[in-house]
């Protein structure tokens, strides 16, 4: 029997309909590697948020030290103008034994505290005038409101540099 004694017809209705696959989308479901890229993403972003609140938290850790200094330095000058190069001193002391606690500037003073001070930055903070007021802290003359005023603006750019 074989195919001499199969008829055409028999052989087309023993033929089974196509079905198509259902249709694949383009975007959907996404392969490994998508769903690995957007951890990713996510992790990254997740890090970047904690960094911008870390760096935000210091920036106001930051000002209220500097704030915290405008004050005591204003007070300083209303009660007691002769003692504000004293105070800034003593602030600018108590920055550097926080931030640097293994060095030993407690002793430091005149000239020599004001190279220690210009050590800790790139940029020297405390030349001429002003290093000149800093290092005479026990001087008896008076300051010009614009030599304090230097003197200030220094020790302000100096504690957040070093902060």
């Amino acid at each position: 029997m074989g195919w001499q004694g199969m008829q055409p017809n028999n052989l087309l209705e023993q033929l089974k309909d196509i079905y198509l696959p259902q249709e694949v989308s383009s975007w959907w479901p996404l392969a490994y590697g998508w769903w690995v890229v957007f951890g990713l993403i996510i992790f990254v972003g997740v890090l970047f948020l904690i960094y911008l609140q870390i760096r935000k938290r210091q920036k106001q850790y930051i000002e209220s030290i500097v704030d915290d200094f405008k004050a005591s330095v204003t007070d300083t000058y209303t009660s007691k103008p002769k003692e504000v190069l004293q105070t800034i001193s003593v602030y600018l002391k108590r920055i550097a034994i926080h931030k640097f606690p293994k060095d030993d500037i407690k002793l430091l003073y005149g000239q020599d505290w004001v190279d220690y001070l210009n050590s800790k930055t790139k940029t020297i903070m405390f030349e001429g005038i002003v290093a000149e007021n800093l290092a005479n802290i026990y001087r008896p003359a008076s300051l010009s409101d614009n030599e304090l005023e230097a003197v200030v603006v220094a020790s302000q750019t100096w504690i957040r540099r070093v902060l």
